[in-house]
């Protein structure tokens, strides 16, 4: 506003000024035609007694000029020959042109009688009043206010120009900060400087920053959340692998004993011998399922680790023997399991903790049960690449699975409808600070699910 008010001041001076300038101009113009009308006034009283020459020559002096306000004079004698002339009329500009297109011209007025010599002839005198002079002046006139103004609009606007864009130029990181909150990335939004050039802008800045900063703090509460929530799960599948272990372990294992006595009385009876066999056979294929059942439940093993101790930790070799054994469990029958493990250097992953380990494998876990349930995919593929930095140490990992079935949707919502755990993985991940990502399988077919984890992040 204030410089919008400087250039309207400057505006309004520089009209002044010019007002003046003409108005002072107009007066000293009306003086010299006042003068010279009287001038030729007592000129023509005294005409008679002058002769022929040094009456033009006198009346030719006397005569106003092209730029003249009103009156011209013609003499002519007495045979019409024309003895002075009026000035000629200055060629028209365009806004002449254009009055003429749009304004009939007056006709000139003028006042004609004779005026006898001295040596006995007469002249023909004319005095012509003509409005050339007054249209010429009143254009220009115009054409001085209509230059200004549109001078002044034009300043205006480009003043106009240069503030939007000196105001609007902050909102452009604004606008990149607000696209990377939609991609849950509220860094930006944190950097944004303060205070900014205007004042509703920087009320904006202010209220997105609030909003990260409340954002974050959901989220990590959210993860907060979540990790209790699979810390209760794990409790739970630790508790049920006690019972299992304890109470139908038990139940097996004298299941099995019975079997191993009778088989024994029976030595003599073959038929009834067969029978029993196979009863045995039956407790010992339940007992080395019951055993890969307590695994799945219990994959940290028996004692289990405090999943609520943030600095519990497990080499990175056990999240290896876990999934190796994980993939083994699920290769076989109509589906096979390839499993690739890359660290940057030899053994530079060293340890990883426990949450993230226990995650990876249930994440892993899910997956796979997925494809062998619902993918219809011959092949499935079980990726960990760890992310060296400077120094080769470990400082994130990527997580994939992919298979070649017959795929799903690719924001997953589809088969998180059908109870396929994409949900449950998708949890697990953001309690983590990363995301799952369902894309098609890189060959066109299939399925890929990855997740990139920073390290510190999941600590």
């Amino acid at each position: 506003m204030a410089r919008a008010g400087t250039l309207a001041l400057a505006c309004l001076a520089l009209a002044l000024a010019l007002g003046l300038s003409r108005a002072q101009r107009d007066m000293r113009a009306e003086v010299d035609d006042a003068w010279a009308v009287a001038a030729m006034t007592a000129l023509l009283a005294d005409l008679g007694a002058h002769g022929d020459a040094r009456a033009l020559a006198d009346l030719r002096q006397l005569q106003p000029a092209a730029d003249a306000r009103h009156l011209y004079l013609e003499v002519r004698d007495a045979a019409g020959k024309l003895l002075l002339a009026p000035p000629p009329t200055p060629p028209a500009g365009a806004l002449g042109r254009l009055h003429a297109l749009l304004f009939a011209p007056p006709a000139p007025r003028s006042i004609a009688w004779q005026l006898p010599r001295a040596d006995g002839g007469v002249w023909q005198l004319r005095l012509i009043a003509s409005a050339e002079r007054e249209k010429g002046e009143a254009l220009s006139n115009l054409a001085e206010t209509f230059g200004l103004l549109l001078a002044g609009c034009l300043g205006m606007l480009a003043l106009m120009h240069w503030s939007l864009v000196r105001s609007l130029a902050p909102l452009q990181p604004v606008l990149a900060a607000i696209e990377s909150l939609e991609r849950g990335e509220p860094g930006a939004i944190r950097q944004l400087p303060l205070p900014m050039p205007v004042r509703e802008l920087d009320a904006v800045t202010r209220a997105l920053q609030r909003l990260a900063h409340s954002l974050a703090a959901a989220e990590d509460a959210r993860g907060a959340l979540a990790q209790q929530v699979f810390s209760l799960q794990e409790e739970e599948r630790a508790r049920l692998a006690r019972e299992l272990h304890d109470e139908f372990g038990q139940r097996l294992t004298a299941l099995r004993a019975d079997a191993a006595w009778l088989q024994r009385q029976l030595q003599h009876e073959p038929a009834l011998l067969g029978v029993v066999g196979g009863m045995a056979e039956q407790c010992r294929l339940i007992h080395e399922d019951t055993r890969a059942l307590l695994e799945r439940l219990r994959p940290l093993g028996q004692d289990g680790l405090d999943l609520d101790n943030a600095s519990a930790e497990l080499p990175a070799a056990q999240l290896h023997q876990m999934l190796a054994r994980l993939v083994a469990d699920f290769s076989g029958r109509a589906l096979e399991v390839q499993f690739d493990w890359h660290e940057p250097v030899p053994r530079s992953a060293g340890a990883l903790p426990a949450v993230l380990v226990l995650a990876l494998y249930r994440i892993s876990q899910e997956a796979l049960t997925n494809v062998a349930r619902h993918a219809r995919a011959r092949v499935a593929r079980l990726r960990i690449a760890f992310e060296g930095d400077r120094r080769g140490s470990a400082a994130a990992l990527a997580w994939s699975v992919e298979d070649d079935g017959i795929g799903l949707a690719a924001d997953g919502a589809g088969a998180a409808g059908q109870g396929t755990g994409l949900v449950g993985m998708r949890e697990r991940l953001l309690a983590l600070g990363s995301d799952l990502v369902v894309a098609a399988g890189r060959s066109g077919r299939g399925t890929r699910l990855s997740a990139h984890v920073q390290l510190a992040a999941a600590t």
